[in-house]
């Protein structure tokens, strides 16, 4: 019985998950309806720390380069370090360009994130049965 408000906690963190995927979804698809379609270029994998102190481990990210709206070169470096097993330097991408946001536009692109998202929410979901 002293499990009960912790059983709900797991409930609101698990429906949270599920409808943030799920918008998540909506968002990455309303984007690329809005955006303009441009090809760009994996330019290479870069190394990132986020800990300010370098006590963490590094993760991968590709960097891509594209040429904007307005002629300029720039390079995009993207957030889904999963990317990098599915890309190689040299390789062309499918990009949505919007207001300097940029989205790969692939099916891993754009599904990855929400899929792990989704997949956290349901095993969170899981927990909250298994409390009974």
């Amino acid at each position: 019985m002293h499990n009960e408000p912790m059983k709900y906690y797991f409930l609101f963190i698990a429906i949270s998950l599920l409808v943030g995927a799920l918008f998540l979804v909506y968002n990455r698809l309303q984007f690329i309806g809005v955006s303009q379609k441009i090809t760009g270029k994996v330019a290479g994998i870069s190394s990132m720390n986020y800990s300010a102190e370098d006590t963490g481990g590094k993760s991968k990210h590709i960097k891509v380069a594209y040429t904007d709206a307005e002629g300029k070169d720039k390079i995009y470096t993207a957030d889904n370090s999963l990317l990098v097993y599915f890309y190689q330097e040299g390789q062309l991408l499918k990009l949505a360009l919007h207001k300097d946001r940029v989205l790969i536009n692939t099916i891993v692109g754009i599904y990855t994130a929400p899929i792990f998202i989704f997949i956290l929410g349901l095993v969170v979901l899981f927990l909250f049965q298994s409390m009974d």
